[in-house]
């Protein structure tokens, strides 16, 4: 890596930085996605979700 120039070398490690970041920020969405459909599914079986189905 040494051969290249500077700026290709900044693009590089910028874009690798870049690459950890949405990474990270991937792995938080799903996390929270993931626990919306937890409380979805437990409002769902909850007795009022129940009352309510069955009134409507």
């Amino acid at each position: 890596m040494e051969q290249f120039n500077p700026c290709l070398r900044n693009f590089i490690a910028m874009a690798k930085s870049y690459e950890k970041a949405l990474n990270s920020v991937t792995f938080a969405a799903k996390g929270y996605f993931d626990a919306l459909v937890r409380m979805g599914e437990m409002a769902s079986e909850s007795q009022g979700s129940k009352d309510l189905g069955e009134s409507l």
